[in-house]
């Protein structure tokens, strides 16, 4: 059976390696860095709306004959797969989906030395391109910073400056803000008629806990099943992927695993 991952907003198709680790004995999987991250280079016709991306990921999907597959994302990689299954229901079996941003916080919790962090590097330094933005970036988006590694800072560094990347990336935030943004995802939730599976960090402070019932309500046409993780963040798929992986196997193959929005492990 074919699992399709795809990576959040800054990272890159590495995000994944865990789940690998853990099911690629399981699955053929298959990873690729989205437009505007990891390697993928400049898109031919400087189109980076959310229209191209699907379309180059069809593409992709038919180049290697995948006719049926299991569909996973998190973060904004999970938007991109719930945009998928709605617009291609046939190819779709099963989604997994962590920390969806369907709906985003009405005010940032940054701390005030992130904050700083981040405002100079944009207004004075006008690059991301050390190794203190990173840290703080990572740092401020797990419920553990602790788990964030001097590898994982300069891979970020890395794949995040490489010539045009920031421009590629900024393109594509713009394209989504302008055709709608997560209102426009929260709607097209609706349409998924595929099980789908919510795993949610509920101690990140990108999404904060209490959204993630609202986000499930937003798939009207199909069963919802939701794992909170008190003790996990935003990149919960990272720093426990074997608990997390575990969770998600029991869905696909059982359809088990998950409990009521209400309810964290």
């Amino acid at each position: 059976p074919i699992l399709v991952l795809l990576h959040g907003s800054r990272a890159s198709l590495q995000q994944w390696d865990g789940w690998v680790a853990e099911l690629g004995g399981r699955f053929r999987i298959v990873r690729v860095d989205g437009m505007g991250h990891g390697l993928s280079g400049p898109d031919g016709r400087n189109d980076y709306s959310a229209e191209r991306q699907l379309l180059l990921l069809d593409r992709l999907f038919d180049r290697l004959g995948l006719q049926r597959f299991v569909l996973g994302g998190t973060s904004s990689g999970a938007t991109v797969a719930v945009r998928y299954a709605a617009l291609h229901p046939e190819r779709v079996e099963k989604l997994l989906l962590s920390t969806l941003p369907l709906r985003l916080p009405t005010r940032a919790r940054t701390a005030v030395f992130d904050r700083a962090v981040f405002w100079f590097h944009d207004a004075v330094l006008h690059s991301h391109a050390t190794d203190l933005y990173w840290s703080r970036f990572l740092r401020s988006i797990y419920a553990d910073p602790a788990k964030v590694t001097s590898e994982m800072v300069t891979r970020y560094r890395i794949l995040n400056t490489l010539p045009g990347q920031e421009e590629r990336f900024q393109a594509r935030l713009t394209s989504w803000r302008n055709t709608g943004g997560a209102t426009n995802d929260f709607d097209l939730a609706a349409k998924i008629t595929v099980p789908t599976l919510i795993q949610w960090g509920a101690a990140g402070p990108v999404l904060p806990r209490e959204m993630h019932c609202e986000i499930a309500s937003a798939f009207t046409g199909t069963a919802v099943q939701m794992i909170s993780y008190g003790d996990l963040g935003h990149k919960l798929v990272l720093p426990h992927p074997a608990r997390t992986s575990r969770d998600a196997l029991a869905f696909v193959v059982d359809g088990t695993g998950g409990e009521s929005c209400a309810q964290s492990r």
